[in-house]
């Protein structure tokens, strides 16, 4: 139980307002195809949303309570959706953010050292 606990605080996040907001965190070590990815992102939220970057753009754009988006391992996520899809999911984000006022999207590489 302490793990869902753990996992649905390290969730939400204050707004502005000091509102508390649900994130949606996409993490690329979890997701194994695109289908997973939609997996993910349908287990975090309370509606049914379809398997396509449209459905969520339409999610995360409009009237919901996740006003925060995150890829985490985005390196990996790159890896497994391929370059081209990626790319896309990328851009979606950075036009659903430009276009709807406060959502914040963050997308986390991996660094490694080289010794």
């Amino acid at each position: 139980m302490r793990a869902a606990e753990d996992e649905n605080s390290r969730r939400q996040v204050p707004d502005k307002a000091g509102k508390a907001v649900m994130k949606i965190i996409i993490d690329g070590k979890k997701i194994s195809d695109r289908n997973s990815m939609y997996d993910s992102v349908r287990s975090q939220i309370s509606c049914d949303m379809g398997s396509n970057l449209d459905a969520l753009h339409d999610i995360i754009t409009t009237g919901f309570s996740y006003r925060n988006v995150e890829i985490i391992n985005a390196d990996d996520l790159k890896s497994t959706l391929g370059d081209e899809y990626f790319d896309a999911l990328c851009h979606m984000l950075e036009c659903a953010e430009k276009e709807s006022t406060g959502l914040h999207v963050s997308v986390g590489f991996s660094c490694s050292v080289m010794q």
